[in-house]
């Protein structure tokens, strides 16, 4: 007479993979994989939130934002006519490095258009201009035909030039804290080592404010 089986041994002999995963205890709960992998995705260990970074790290990852005295990092970005900028085509050269938050908003037109303006003695002593902002290269096209601006604009969409100049953070606007590019401006020598850096810069006047430090290199 055939032996009985329990109801779990039938509905585990239909699969015998499966079968063999539960005789050998490898089978694992669909429910903690799924909480594991949610754990994993927000940063946590052992179901419990990671730590948070020491003062010692956050010191250090600050120590690294580029500044008076630091060498400007050459990362890929592409320009407003869609090609991958060439930071050797610098070498040699002062140049103005200038972040601002977003095309064809007044304030960055407003100074766009200052920068534009003061090319031609800009360019009697050497000196060129780079504006970065987080802007699509299709986004900068636009802005730099409408405003006959002759000078490279790089498209930083992920934030990485702007996060290694510490220019993307909390700012305030009309009484609101968000995060953005703050205003900066940073004159770098021939040997790209930043001479002069201008943060949270007021449009009005600064375009006067980069030409004065220029005339002293």
């Amino acid at each position: 007479m055939p032996s009985k089986k329990t109801p779990s041994i039938e509905r585990a002999a239909r699969t015998p993979a499966r079968a063999a995963a539960a005789r050998s205890g490898q089978l694992k709960s669909t429910r903690t994989q799924r909480r594991r992998a949610a754990d994993a995705r927000v940063g946590r260990v052992g179901g419990r939130a990671a730590p948070a970074p020491t003062k010692r790290v956050a010191k250090a990852v600050s120590a690294v934002v580029v500044g008076e005295g630091k060498r400007v990092p050459h990362l890929a970005l592409f320009d407003q006519y869609g090609k991958r900028f060439n930071w050797a085509s610098l070498d040699g050269l002062s140049y103005v490095l200038y972040f601002y938050p977003r095309d064809n908003t007044p304030g960055c037109t407003r100074e766009a258009c200052s920068f534009r303006d003061a090319m031609g003695e800009l360019a009697s002593v050497g000196v060129r201009v780079v504006g970065v902002s987080p802007d699509t290269v299709q986004s900068h096209a636009r802005f730099a035909a409408q405003h006959r601006l002759e000078f490279t604009l790089l498209s930083d969409p992920d934030k990485l030039l702007a996060e290694a100049f510490g220019v993307w953070g909390p700012k305030r606007r009309y009484g609101h804290e968000t995060l953005g590019i703050v205003r900066s401006t940073f004159l770098v020598g021939p040997n790209g080592v930043v001479r002069r850096a201008w943060r949270d810069v007021r449009v009005d006047g600064h375009v006067e404010q980069v030409m004065a430090a220029v005339a002293e290199l």
